[in-house]
């Protein structure tokens, strides 16, 4: 059985609704979940709203009802109880065309026994949205928008454009917790280096998340780390652009916008990360410290003999001077034999330097197979 993907990496997570389901897939994983909640949903008084909504909608013969949320969808229903005309809901939703934005819209009306017709296809963005809208005809009719915890301008204006009267309703709006501290170490944390990965499950959390490190005046560090260092990854399209207006693209997004996936997805990335940093590392790991140090400590005693420039050896990888002028095999044994006491001597002095313990010219440290063999060789022997 494979180890798990995510190996003990701190993942941050910004949700507030869910926390402990996302926790415990990222345990699944083999991550650290980190907790620090970014949004809080806040009912606002809707009665008079609602109430309007169903005498306007009372008088349509086939409205149009557009559900962004699940939390707009609940809090519909308690509003219309709460002034006592659930009934009238009830009645209006029977002949209307319900079009709902993503699965937890449709969950919310399914629990209240609404069957919804029209659903948006994945990734329930508002572009998504707009063609559902476009196979039913809207003009002329009445098209009730329930908003998410902010109002959607594109979609007011595209629907408005199309012909429709809209009616929007917000019944909750986003804010920032009222305990900001958990943010606040989190922010400190990517900052630091201490967090390997941030999941957005929303837009809002990662401008809420900004605004406190802005706060903290602390929004270039946080951006510079998330960019660099940890693993940015968004539930979908839309939090993507507005990660990506931030000054922060997302390194993941998978192509289904839900949790599992988002999860699956990330320890996905972590998994090809890791196993393409483990093959540059092995490769490193004989080319660098064996090839590199050698040819370095070559290069010196080749200047140090004050060796012909034909002689010297190129550096590793391409880089220094460039390759000097071949010379024949005759001219470089010439050459050679009139280096033999440079040689010698140079071997003199390396040994009383390092107190006899080892001979710097014939066992370059790190050497490659044979590289030992052939600096030792007489240079009779390598003609």
């Amino acid at each position: 059985m494979s180890a798990p993907a995510l190996q003990g990496m701190r993942v941050a997570l910004l949700e507030a609704r869910m926390p402990e389901e996302l926790a415990a897939l990222v345990r699944r994983h083999g991550g650290e979940p980190c907790s620090a909640p970014a949004v809080r949903e806040e009912r606002v008084a809707g009665a008079a709203a609602v109430r309007d909504l169903l005498e306007q909608a009372g008088r349509e013969a086939a409205p149009v009802l557009v559900c962004s949320s699940g939390v707009g969808v609940a809090a519909l229903f308690a509003e219309s109880r709460a002034v006592g005309r659930e009934g009238d809901l009830r009645e209006v939703l029977r002949r209307t065309t319900v079009v709902c934005r993503g699965p937890k819209p449709v969950a919310a009306l399914r629990r209240e026994g609404v069957e919804v017709p029209v659903r948006v296809r994945a990734p329930y963005t508002t572009a998504e949205l707009l063609e559902a809208l476009a196979g039913l005809g809207v003009e002329g009719r009445l098209a009730v928008i329930v908003h998410y915890g902010e109002r959607n301008a594109p979609l007011v204006e595209a629907v408005a454009a199309r012909g429709a009267r809209v009616h929007e309703l917000l019944l909750y709006v986003w804010r920032l917790p009222e305990d900001l501290e958990p943010l606040r170490r989190l922010v400190a944390g990517i900052v630091d280096g201490q967090v390997g990965a941030v999941v957005f499950t929303s837009q809002i959390q990662a401008r809420h998340l900004f605004q406190v490190a802005a706060s903290m005046e602390r929004a270039g560090a946080l951006r510079d780390a998330m960019r660099s260092r940890a693993v940015v990854t968004a539930v979908g399209p839309t939090c993507a652009r507005a990660l990506a207006a931030l000054g922060v693209p997302p390194h993941v997004v998978p192509e289904n916008p839900k949790m599992g996936s988002i999860l699956t997805a990330l320890a996905d990335h972590v998994s090809r990360t890791r196993l393409s940093v483990h093959r540059s590392t092995r490769r490193a790991r004989w080319l660098r410290p064996a090839h590199a140090a050698w040819n370095a400590q070559a290069d010196e005693w080749l200047v140090r003999l004050r060796l012909p420039r034909a002689l010297r050896r190129r550096p590793l990888g391409g880089r220094g001077p460039a390759r000097p002028r071949r010379c024949s095999g005759a001219v470089a044994s010439l050459r050679l034999r009139g280096t033999r006491d440079h040689l010698s001597t140079a071997r003199v002095g390396a040994r009383r330097a390092a107190g006899d313990r080892d001979d710097p010219v014939t066992s370059p440290p790190h050497a490659p197979p044979g590289a030992a063999s052939a600096a030792s060789a007489s240079p009779s022997k390598r003609r």
